[in-house]
């Protein structure tokens, strides 16, 4: 099959549906009403990086002072089948603030054609139990096509969000997921896969869990499969998004051939959530495979 989304027919897809199944959520991106345990509650949304062909690029998007960071995202635009995204990292700076760093890398061989990659940060006053656990990090080889790692929040605590990164191999190993499995609900797990080209480099994938107190009531939710290339996921109409995850339904060589594009939360046109775009390495494979949306949502 081949997916030839662009992202604003995509982003149009997803908000439909969104407005269709969420009826009483903000109006506008990063508002919020009523009593929650997270306060001040805001999406930020960073600009994109340079247009142009470079083969790795990174952006930042910052929480505004006396905040902290509850989950976020990334989105490539351009190069459709030839960009993966290899880093979506909440995390706290030196100086004490806290932002979302996002990576993308160009396949192996790259491109001459233009992207750029902007990052979403989800922003708020710090809920009870707030706490980054360390990075757990998978072997680090090149024996391995596909590999995982996964992070667990102590007891008494769930996931907020989740940090992912992919460390060697350049552009031929990227994420292919972020998600919390089910039956373990104070873990966040991570997986990448090689491209369809061995890599002869080593590299690995590590995860990171973004955690508070059960009390904050926040919880994973996961959309419908699409086959679409392009997935969305809506929080419930009393929720709200705060970090957004995706997962691959396809056999292993298959999911070789896809690159995560986009995953990231938003509250647009009364409708909150988040989508996930997958597009095909060089936009061609024959295998079947579909793609889930996940969210974790919180009052």
């Amino acid at each position: 099959m081949k997916h030839t989304w662009t992202t604003r027919c995509a982003v149009g897809v997803a908000l439909a549906g969104l407005t269709a199944t969420a009826t009483a959520a903000s109006p506008a991106l990063g508002a919020s009403s009523g009593p929650a345990e997270i306060v001040d509650y805001t999406i930020k949304r960073g600009s994109y990086t340079p247009n142009n062909s470079d083969n790795y690029k990174s952006a930042d998007v910052r929480c505004p002072t006396g905040t902290v960071v509850l989950g976020g995202g990334g989105e490539i635009s351009g190069a459709a089948g030839r960009v993966g995204l290899r880093v979506v990292n909440p995390h706290r700076e030196s100086n004490g603030r806290y932002r979302v760093t996002v990576g993308a890398a160009e396949i192996s061989f790259g491109t001459a054609q233009k992207w750029n990659v902007r990052a979403y940060a989800v922003c708020g006053k710090r809920p009870a139990g707030y706490f980054l656990t360390d990075w757990k990090t998978s072997a680090t080889n090149h024996t391995a096509a596909f590999k995982t790692a996964t992070a667990t929040c102590p007891a008494g605590k769930k996931p907020l969000g989740y940090s992912a990164k992919v460390t060697g191999a350049d552009g031929n190993a990227s994420l292919r997921s972020m998600h919390v499995p089910a039956f373990l609900p104070r873990t966040v797990s991570v997986s990448a896969s090689e491209a369809p080209m061995n890599s002869l480099s080593s590299w690995s994938v590590s995860s990171r869990a973004l955690c508070a107190n059960i009390s904050v009531d926040q919880q994973e939710k996961a959309g419908d499969l699409s086959a679409t290339g392009f997935a969305a996921v809506p929080c419930p109409a009393d929720r709200r998004p705060l970090s957004a995850g995706v997962t691959l339904s396809t056999d292993a060589q298959t999911r070789r051939y896809l690159l995560v594009r986009a995953v990231y939360p938003l509250t647009l046109f009364g409708g909150s959530g988040s989508v996930a775009q997958v597009s095909e390495y060089r936009n061609s494979t024959s295998g079947a495979w579909k793609v889930r949306a996940r969210v974790i949502c919180a009052p």
